[in-house]
């Protein structure tokens, strides 16, 4: 009989391991195949699965993939314009560089544009799956693990900002970028934030839990430098040929965020609500953007209260400046859930905390696209039911996951005594799980 503790037990574990995530990557293909094969009816259709005077459903959302990406990738291969020096964008390079790479191929063809896009995505997303099980794996139980990247799989906003969007490419490299400072590999991991970060702005957010961390486990002051200067050293090689063409027009893309007005999708349009200046129009200055910048700004700084230490505490603050921000934004975007989403599936897992993230997922396709065209309704307020809703699953979640990494910071104060700098330098970790983490690797 094999013992348990035996080489080829181990073996024997590490193969069941790779099997499990094998048939959990598969399933996430079809599921995703299935779902691509559903959206391309509907767009073949040119209308929505189902549509009445109140709602519809719907797998797909065309329209910044074609007036955005497309018309972008268009109109600077017919104009001879150069992309960000005489024809801006509001996403930065390396995602203009992507649309006119797909576009190069099939100039004029918006459909072999948009498959391109969604086929480029689909081995990134089963490479997100795979990252996520293996994160939960050495957290929870490979039972946990599975519901987990199946949750993923199955999120019906992850789907839908898959076919919409291109939010899945900067969605892997922040894991990625967590899967390797987990495993010590900084530089590598802050090289990935900037890779994220001149696809989508968003994963700069992710700088002060990793800083935090890697300050919570005694990192000098070398590594951390190094770390940030890699960051920084990609992300001006990539801009500085764009700020000496036109210093102009790159400021023009960098600040358009800054300028556009709230939405209906957005917690502001409540407080209008209440205040009863809500119309058509909405204004993209005064107090209540100035607010929700300062509001962002003070929730993401909140995050260095925190004892960031050890790998669940890292995952939890994640979520929670990626769900703070999102909060407090004043042009909500369903996509935004995506971003969030496999940081909080990561870091919550009892009963309650799952029942809270499905009702919050429902919640945001329930938003938009089913009632969305209840928007403009004085009749019918179901639309904002449904945002009031959202925001209030959302703070429930920021709220628990606030708790679990206060509750974690005073069971680290009462039960963990503190590492001496010579621990530190030595290389001692107090977080179990990190040595198994690294130790199953």
């Amino acid at each position: 009989m094999m013992r348990r503790d035996s080489p080829l037990s181990d073996i024997s574990e590490s193969r069941a391991l790779d099997s499990r995530m094998g048939w959990i990557v598969l399933s996430g293909f079809l599921i995703r195949l299935l779902y691509l094969g559903i959206a391309f009816l509907e767009v073949f259709r040119d209308q929505p699965l189902f549509q009445s005077s109140l709602f519809m459903v719907s797998s797909v959302d065309y329209w910044d993939i074609e007036q955005r990406f497309y018309q972008f990738a268009s109109r600077v291969y017919k104009w001879q314009k150069i992309p960000y020096v005489n024809y801006p964008l509001e996403y930065p390079q390396l995602a203009g560089g992507l649309f006119q790479l797909i576009y190069s191929f099939q100039p004029g063809n918006f459909q072999a544009f948009a498959l391109s896009l969604h086929l480029i995505q689909l081995p990134l997303e089963l490479l997100t799956t795979a990252i996520i099980y293996k994160l939960a794996l050495h957290i929870y139980s490979r039972r946990h693990a599975s519901v987990v990247a199946l949750f993923y799989n199955l999120s019906p906003i992850v789907l839908h900002t898959w076919v919409s969007r291109y939010d899945a490419i900067p969605v892997f490299l922040t894991l990625t970028s967590l899967y390797l400072i987990l495993r010590r590999r900084y530089l590598p991991s802050f090289l990935m934030v900037a890779v994220g970060v001149m696809f989508k702005w968003y994963p700069v957010l992710l700088l002060l839990p990793y800083l935090s961390y890697m300050r919570s486990e005694g990192l000098s002051q070398k590594v951390i430098v190094s770390s940030l200067r890699v960051l920084g050293v990609f992300c001006f090689a990539v801009i500085l040929p764009f700020i000496v063409l036109s210093p102009q027009f790159f400021l023009e893309s960098y600040v358009f965020h800054f300028g556009r007005g709230w939405n209906y999708q957005s917690l502001w349009v409540l407080f209008l609500l209440v205040v009863g200046r809500v119309s058509e129009g909405g204004f993209s200055s005064g107090f209540v953007s100035n607010v929700s910048i300062f509001l962002q700004l003070v929730g993401w700084l909140s995050v260095l209260t925190f004892r960031i230490r050890g790998s669940r505490a890292l995952i939890m603050a994640c979520s929670y400046v990626l769900m703070v921000f999102v909060f407090f934004i004043k042009f909500y975007s369903p996509q935004y859930a995506a971003w969030f989403t496999p940081f909080l599936l990561l870091s919550l897992s009892g009963s309650w905390d799952w029942l809270l993230q499905v009702l919050l997922q429902v919640s945001i396709y329930v938003e938009y696209p089913v009632l969305w065209n209840l928007r403009f309704s004085e009749v019918y307020p179901y639309f904002y039911w449904a945002v009031a809703s959202k925001f209030l699953l959302l703070l429930m979640s920021i709220s628990t996951i606030t708790l679990h990494l206060l509750q974690q910071r005073s069971v680290q104060d009462s039960a963990q005594p503190e590492l001496s700098d010579s621990d530190r330098r030595s290389g001692k970790i107090e977080d179990k799980s990190i040595s198994r983490f690294e130790a199953s690797e």
